[in-house]
């Protein structure tokens, strides 16, 4: 010991120190208070005067007063505050202090832990001799079995250790630190805030490179929530920044409720900075701006853009080095607002002030701000359809830094002016960058977009058969599917799906035209953007039963549920609500704890496998079709509708002009949901040439028909589409519907129909009028509160017929639905329903006048069941708003989201009168042992075939409603009538054998 302090007393730098502290008064004072004194200096910001006190305790005439745990502390801080010193000097002061926390006799384990991650830590922010912290790591990783060592001091360490191993390149280690200091955080709930702060944000940043994206945001926000606590050692400008990158995981998922509350949070913390960092917060108002105009909050967006205009003009230098991102930014939001030319003055305005900062030959930085903004100027031309300027200021941007982006937009303008070749040349060399870059982010994934779009661009506009030939040879070359696979893969759950679509009908084109694509391709191209939330739910609801067997837990996931679903609706209400960013951030607060609460339950981090990850394999779902099957797939594009046919062995492939197949379905649809209209048999037979005769192969003996619709073919009822003899499809085809054909096949392959299934009929409270002879029946339907005597008659009738056990019940609320739920595998409900087109989550199923009988949407998803088949006898509740490659969201889905296998729902105002009449023999034909889609078809037919008046055979009595999902049948609880009859028949006998015994004696 006395060794190192020779040494260090005779350091040049620390005699100065040393003679300057002699002279002061600190010498009077004691040596804890002095320490106290020095890191609350340091804590402020005042290195060099805690600098001065650090260097008096080391040097004053009794340092061997101080513990060695003191010593090291005082030559941890001192070297902290030196900064960015003399190497020299860090290299001997940190040997010295390593040799202390080594030799030091008074240290404890804890502290020798404590010191030598935090060494290993700043060390490795400062520079510090690499192989002295790697000495650190080697003596306290020995250290760390021990019992007396703390979690929150190992926690520390594995996070020093993940700092270390990051910087130094090693990926995949550090990840793996970072993760064993999380499970101690959690596990031993540790309070050290920066710490769990740190822990917190690189996890969120993990995920982030990961592409999970809803775990990075859940981890950021949880961050942020430690510094809201008021805890110290966290900086207000980190706690903005880890808000912002945060808000932009969050647009990039298109989770703009999650963007705009953490934007809203990011300018709130900045601003509480006493000279708050202009660059940060010009570039977080101009994300809120952008925000607000998504989620078409105009008002607010206008009125934030309007405070950055006048900062930006009144302080154009102090932003320069951040101005193209801002502008992009502003830019980016009047694009959100439809006012182009607003757009393209900005980008304009962006690139002249970018010129006048940098005029001449500017610096590289510098230089690549002016490409970026022509870059940015010239695709807004593009947009304008101003091409002969946009390649102006296109070869301006390539000229010093070649993004792929604009080639990709000078190519299209090339194409536009009918330079073909000249376009082909420039797409063949994107071509090859695109193969060499790896898709990392959003950013990324729209490059692969554009390309494909302007590459179907150029097969539709171009005229030169040699060209196209040569095209097609290249692209043949290339494994398309595979890169398909690799965008997919990269997205989560909920990304840029619309963009996915036009992605896929873009490679359709191609393929139609040039015939490049196999048919496993073309499957892989319908099935990739279909059904990721369905999916992911029911993943996340099985791996939830299978893990949470308290019964209290499940009680209070499902109130949290209902507490987010709650929030949404009242969100969805009024988006521009005076308190609606404390709704956001009320929201963010709920799922936050559903997040947390599932966390807990399940102890530890589970990432729900992802849909995208299955194999969307063609064979797949042919090994589990029979002979006597098919499946009829639809993509609605931008100007086409894509169709393929898909059979045991093979797969037919159509396409139509979207114009055509719109008109017919607006027709046919006006004609088949109204009898005050006759049905038009022409243009049911029109829309079945083009949607359906195509795809059929005459020589295959087909009986049921799967149909994966898409946008308006959702509420497409094909059984009354009429054939080359004119005859309804249902009298051919058993029909159901199905979300993808991955799900189906996935059903297929997993179900049994071998277990006893009970049902539950509820129909609706209501009171008999004290006159019904004025009370036509057929003109009675079930889309608004009334009297429905078929309702009631047709749940008595199923729950009688229905063999086992079965319960009658009325005035359903949310706590008896879930109840029946979970009691019950099938429920049949008769009554009323209510669809708010405006806000969805206020549809609601009615079964009473009290306010207290609606089920709403927001009340169903957020129970948690696994029922075989929800019978929803109401009107439109398969009836909701529709996004591409997500489900149609209605009563319907909202049951399916909760866990249902299968929904039998209604497309229109469906009469009471025939609705019981199908209701009740569907029951007896389900009970017979037919499958659910055959029991309904012989249901529809029977009726048809049945009624006496002709007019009452116009599908809007008996084509309403379809089923969507698992098609199996359900076998009924067995009846013990038969064991009766058995045992009977044996007594009988037994009694014969003994008479015949008794006469032959």
């Amino acid at each position: 010991m006395k060794k190192l302090f020779f040494n260090f007393f005779f350091s040049s730098h620390f005699l100065a120190i040393f003679f300057h502290c002699q002279q002061s008064r600190l010498s009077a004072q004691p040596s804890s208070a002095i320490l106290i004194k020095a890191d609350s200096l340091f804590v402020a910001g005042n290195k060099d005067e805690a600098k001065a006190k650090f260097a008096f305790l080391l040097s004053s005439s009794s340092p061997v007063q101080l513990a060695d745990s003191t010593i090291a502390h005082c030559y941890y801080s001192y070297l902290r505050c030196l900064n960015r010193g003399d190497q020299k000097e860090i290299d001997s002061l940190s040997s010295i202090l390593m040799d202390v926390i080594e030799n030091g006799k008074s240290i404890t384990y804890e502290q020798k832990v404590d010191l030598y991650s935090k060494a290993v830590y700043y060390g490795t922010k400062s520079k510090w001799p690499k192989n002295l912290l790697e000495k650190a790591l080697i003596n306290c990783g020995e250290m760390l079995e021990l019992e007396e060592i703390s979690a929150t001091a190992k926690a520390y360490f594995h996070y020093a250790h993940y700092y270390f191993l990051n910087k130094h390149s090693n990926t995949n280690s550090a990840n793996k630190e970072l993760i064993k200091s999380l499970d101690l955080i959690e596990k031993y709930n540790v309070s050290k805030s920066a710490l769990t702060y740190n822990v917190f944000l690189k996890m969120g940043y993990y995920h982030a490179r990961k592409n999970n994206n809803n775990l990075a945001l859940n981890f950021l926000n949880r961050a942020l929530a430690i510094y809201e606590k008021g805890e110290s050692g966290i900086s207000s400008f980190s706690a903005s920044m880890t808000a912002y990158e945060g808000s932009i995981i969050a647009w990039n998922i298109y989770d703009m409720d999650n963007a705009r509350s953490l934007l809203q949070k990011a300018e709130n913390i900045l601003r509480t900075q006493s000279s708050p960092n202009a660059n940060m917060l010009y570039l977080i108002l101009s994300a809120r701006a952008k925000a607000c105009a998504a989620a078409n909050d105009r008002v607010n967006a206008l009125k934030i853009d309007s405070i950055i205009t006048y900062q930006i003009n009144n302080n154009i230098n102090s932003i320069s080095h951040v101005f193209s991102q801002i502008a992009n930014n502003r830019s980016h939001m009047y694009d959100i607002l439809g006012d182009s030319e607003e757009s393209l003055t900005i980008s304009r305005e962006a690139y002249d002030i970018v010129r006048a900062l940098y005029p001449g030959e500017a610096k590289r930085q510098n230089a690549e701000m002016k490409a970026h903004a022509a870059g940015l100027l010239g695709e807004k031309l593009f947009n304008d359809k101003q091409y002969h300027e946009a390649i102006k200021y296109l070869n301006e941007s390539i000229s010093v830094k070649s993004t792929l982006s604009a080639k990709l937009f000078l190519a299209s303008c090339h194409l536009r002016l009918g330079k073909s070749t000249k376009a082909s040349q420039l797409l063949m060399g994107v071509d090859s960058l695109l193969l060499a870059r790896p898709i990392k982010d959003a950013y990324d994934i729209s490059l692969n977009i554009y390309y494909i779009n302007a590459l179907s661009e150029m097969v539709s506009l171009s005229k030169d058969e040699v060209e196209l030939e040569r095209l097609k040879n290249f692209l043949e070359n290339r494994n398309l599917n595979l890169e398909t696979k690799a965008i997919i893969q990269s997205l989560s759950v909920d990304d840029l799906i619309n963009d996915l679509v036009i992605y896929a009908e873009n490679l359709l084109n191609i393929s139609s035209q040039l015939n490049i694509l196999s048919n496993d391709e073309i499957y892989s191209l319908f099935e990739h953007y279909r059904s990721f939330e369905l999916e992911r739910t029911n993943q996340e609801n099985q791996y939830w039963r299978d893990q949470a067997v308290n019964p209290k837990h499940i009680d209070i996931r499902q109130a949290l549920k209902q507490e987010v679903y709650r929030l949404k609706k009242i969100i969805q209400d009024d988006l521009l609500h005076e308190n609606s960013d404390s709704l956001f951030s009320r929201l963010d607060k709920a799922r936050y704890r559903l997040d947390s609460f599932e966390r807990f339950v399940l102890n530890g981090i589970y990432e729900v496998t992802s849909y995208q990850d299955e194999e969307h394999d063609l064979q797949f779902l042919q090994n589990v079709l029979k002979t006597d099957e098919m499946v009829l797939m639809y993509l609605i594009g931008r100007k086409t509708l894509h169709a393929v046919g898909i059979y045991t062995d093979t797969l037919v492939k159509h396409r139509y002009s979207l114009k055509d197949v719109d008109r017919l379905l607006i027709s046919h649809r006006d004609h088949a949901t109204s009898m005050d209209n006759i049905f038009d048999e022409k243009v049911a037979q029109q829309l079945y040439s083009l949607l359906v005769e195509p795809l059929i192969i005459p020589s295959k003996s087909i009986n049921k028909m799967y149909v994966v619709p898409d946008g308006e073919l959702n509420q497409l009822a094909f059984e009354t589409l009429r054939d080359q003899n004119n005859d309804y499809l249902v009298s051919s085809y058993s029909i159901s519907y199905q979300h993808s054909g991955y799900l189906l096949a996935k059903r297929h392959s997993e179900y049994s129909d071998t277990s006893s299934k009970l049902l539950c009929g509820v129909s609706l409270t209501q009171t008999r009028p004290t006159s019904t002879k004025h009370i036509i029946p057929h003109l009675v339907i079930r889309n608004r509160n009334g009297y429905l005597q078929g309702a009631q008659r047709e749940c008595e009738i199923i729950c009688r017929s229905w063999p086992g056990h079965h319960e009658m019940t009325s005035q359903l609320n949310t706590d008896k639905l879930q109840n029946i739920l979970e009691k019950y595998d099938i429920i049949h409900l008769a009554m009323h329903a209510e669809v708010d087109h405006q806000n969805i989550y206020n549809s609601a199923l009615l079964s009473g006048t009290d306010p207290d009988d609606r089920i709403l949407i927001s009340d169903i998803l957020a129970i948690d069941h696994q029922s075989d088949l929800i019978t929803l006898g109401a009107c439109q509740t398969g009836i909701g708003n529709f996004e591409p490659g997500l489900l149609n969201k209605s009563l319907a889905s909202a049951f399916l989201f909760s866990g249902s296998k299968s929904v039998l729902m209604s497309l229109w105002n469906v009469p009471d009168e025939s609705t019981s009449e199908i209701m009740t023999t569907f029951y007896n034909y389900l009970a017979e042992g037919y499958s659910k889609d055959v029991s309904l078809q012989k249901s529809k037919l029977n009726y048809i075939n049945s009624v006496e008046d002709p007019s009452l055979a116009h599908p809007y009595y008996w084509a309403g409603f379809v089923l969507i999902g698992d098609t199996a049948c359900l076998q009924p609880p067995s009846s013990h009538s038969w064991l009766m009859f058995l045992v009977g028949i044996m007594f009988i006998l037994a009694l014969a054998f003994l008479i015949r015994k008794l006469r032959q004696r």
